[in-house]
């Protein structure tokens, strides 16, 4: 009897713990798609200016005149401020521009106190037991927020819902809403109408195998699914979203920085992001994504790279 219940929990907790698929889209996996131009932002301000820090804010300023935004600002003016404050399970950030106005807000919520600084904050990290989050442009407008109650983690673009995750031990389910949003800012504004009906597909895997699963419940490849969420959410909202911090990030101090090898920094930080996953074997659809990203930034023009290499003999 006691090796029948042996056997009957093993295969249980195993059940319960099989190793999740790694082609599976994560909730961070989403909200870095956008997050890595605002990094790269943050790091070039500090290349190009100096840097005032502490635990709680950091100012960068010039030690010349510099014209900022359409306006002249004397030398050692604030010209962006990043302002850290945390709570009992919460952490803001909000980054000011030159005119010291609001450019956007990011806030954290856990599900308990964790540790989380603004070191780990300027190194893309996000807090860890993460409930809640939530992008705000400087005008309180909701961009991108995500919320997670017990096993569903909701997705929203300028407060439509866009999709829901539903989390099992072993089977995850996406349900992808259609949805139409407006937004507004400063003289950029857009309408947005994702038409199509909802739609779900669902992952199931256990120790061995892996199962895939349309709306209609057929099965379908990899392939088919990572090309669905791609569609859905990856190249059209997450796209939207993109779009509409770098519009926000031109309301900060204009940078550039090329490293000594002669190479873009934001490119070189993204290659490396994208070596990290493929040596990890972890979310290949971003790794894919960029591959197909660079490649037509390079036909059209968008990113030009001076190959000084030896040609192979």
């Amino acid at each position: 009897m006691k090796a029948l219940v042996f056997i009957f929990t093993f295969v249980i907790s195993s059940m319960a713990f099989a190793q999740k698929p790694n082609f599976l889209v994560t909730e961070s996996a989403i909200i870095e798609e956008y997050r890595g131009a605002l990094r790269s932002k943050l790091d070039e301000l500090s290349q190009n200016y100096i840097a005032s820090r502490t635990n709680q804010a950091i100012i960068w300023f010039s030690t010349n005149d510099i014209e900022c935004n359409g306006k002249n600002y004397p030398a050692k003016s604030p010209l962006a401020t990043l302002s850290f404050s945390t709570g009992i399970k919460s952490y803001q950030v909000e980054l000011r521009g030159c005119d010291k106005e609001t450019v956007l807000v990011e806030q954290f919520l856990t599900q308990e106190q964790v540790p989380y600084s603004i070191s780990d904050y300027l190194e893309g990290m996000i807090p860890a037991k993460l409930s809640s989050y939530l992008f705000k442009d400087g005008h309180g407008v909701n961009i991108f927020e995500w919320r997670q109650l017990e096993h569903i983690s909701s997705f929203k673009f300028i407060n439509q819902s866009i999709l829901d995750l539903y989390k099992e031990d072993n089977r995850w389910q996406y349900l992808v809403k259609g949805y139409n949003a407006q937004y507004s800012h400063d003289g950029f504004s857009f309408n947005v109408t994702m038409g199509f009906p909802d739609f779900r597909t669902t992952v199931e895997w256990d120790d061995t195998s892996y199962r895939i699963f349309d709306s209609e419940y057929r099965r379908i490849g990899i392939n088919a699914f990572l090309t669905g969420y791609s569609h859905a959410i990856q190249t059209s909202t997450l796209s939207f979203v993109g779009n509409i911090l770098k519009r926000l990030l031109d309301e900060l101090p204009s940078t550039e920085f090329v490293s000594s090898g002669g190479q873009n920094s934001r490119f070189l930080d993204e290659m490396r992001r994208t070596l990290t996953r493929l040596l990890n074997n972890l979310e290949l659809n971003l790794v894919r994504q960029f591959v197909q990203d660079v490649i037509k930034a390079l036909e059209t023009g968008l990113l030009k790279v001076t190959d000084n290499r030896p040609e192979d003999k």
